[in-house]
């Protein structure tokens, strides 16, 4: 995020973390009104997300205006969520390819309907970029920045105070339920999918969607947090990043294909491996892949040595 030598107490990484997300955030807003790419869109949601992460990550350090809160700011993002997982679906769809002539009406009808919610959507993004919330939010944050209140501890030396920030992180994201879903011993579900049908997978996984879209979010959370400190730590610490990084993608994967799979029952309400066999083979198969991703990473967090090492990482800062 920035170069160790830039701050050296708990407050100063602080305002330098808000500053940069902030003018993350200020270049790509008005790009998203011009919808011209989706790409402006994620990035803008990353914005704010990192900023969310950062007013958490760096409380004990702030004094901040009443409406400059996490909670606001998680709001905000939340609306764009919609628009977004709405380009996501739709990427996901025309990623199938041409399906036989029989069969592509479906996928046609799915890509009009969130051609017409994706109209919503945008509405309520550019609603929350040009009027009331967004507004007044950017006022008072902009008034913060120019004179930052800060707390007592904001004067710790950033070293001596990163493993009590991070260690409860670590903690509540090993504790997760989501890491015990369907492990167990039957080698039909081991790691590399063996003799695993996706049907199987499907009828299996359904109980769990919220435990494993819950994990995945604090995956997210303890990731971004992790990630402002990243100048702090060595090259192992830049490595735990990234296998965070691959269990938000697996699990986030899995998420959107159980968000196409209920689209699917509620816009078609045919039963699609009968009458379009062909289509709904290349979703179950997209989605045994991310399956299978996921073992990977929840055996990798589920081993002992491995949590131990991450933990040892946290209270090793350079």
């Amino acid at each position: 995020m920035q170069d160790s030598s830039s701050g050296q107490t708990l407050g100063q990484w602080g305002q330098i973390a808000l500053t940069q997300h902030w003018r993350k955030i200020q270049k790509y807003d008005r790009k998203v009104l011009k919808d011209q790419d989706p790409e402006d869109l994620h990035q803008l949601r990353v914005g704010l997300r990192r900023l969310r992460t950062a007013l958490v990550g760096f409380a004990p350090a702030l004094v901040l205006p009443p409406g400059v809160t996490e909670r606001r700011v998680g709001k905000m993002a939340r609306i764009l969520g919609v628009l977004r997982d709405n380009d996501v679906l739709r990427e996901i769809l025309l990623s199938l390819g041409a399906l036989p002539e029989a069969e592509q009406k479906y996928l046609d009808a799915l890509l009009d309907y969130l051609a017409q919610k994706r109209q919503q959507a945008f509405k309520s993004v550019k609603k929350l970029l040009t009027q009331g919330d967004y507004e007044s939010f950017q006022e008072e944050f902009n008034g913060w920045l120019t004179a930052p209140g800060l707390t007592v501890l904001a004067d710790y030396p950033m070293t001596e105070v990163l493993p009590d920030l991070l260690l409860p992180l670590l903690v509540e994201f090993f504790l997760h339920p989501g890491w015990l879903v369907l492990r167990e011993t039957n080698p039909h579900w081991t790691a590399d999918g063996t003799e695993l049908s996706a049907e199987s997978l499907e009828t299996r996984l359904e109980p769990w969607e919220k435990t494993l879209h819950d994990l995945r979010k604090a995956a997210k959370k303890v990731r971004y947090q992790l990630d402002l400190f990243t100048p702090c730590y060595g090259a192992e610490y830049g490595e735990l990043i990234e296998r965070l990084k691959s269990v938000q993608d697996s699990l986030g994967d899995l998420q959107d294909y159980f968000v196409l799979g209920q689209l699917l029952k509620k816009r078609l309400a045919v039963d699609l491996a009968r009458q379009a066999p062909e289509f709904s083979a290349r979703l179950s198969a997209k989605r045994l892949d991310a399956w299978r991703r996921w073992q990977l990473q929840q055996a990798y967090f589920l081993d002992p040595h491995h949590r131990r090492h991450c933990r040892l990482l946290a209270l090793s800062p350079l």
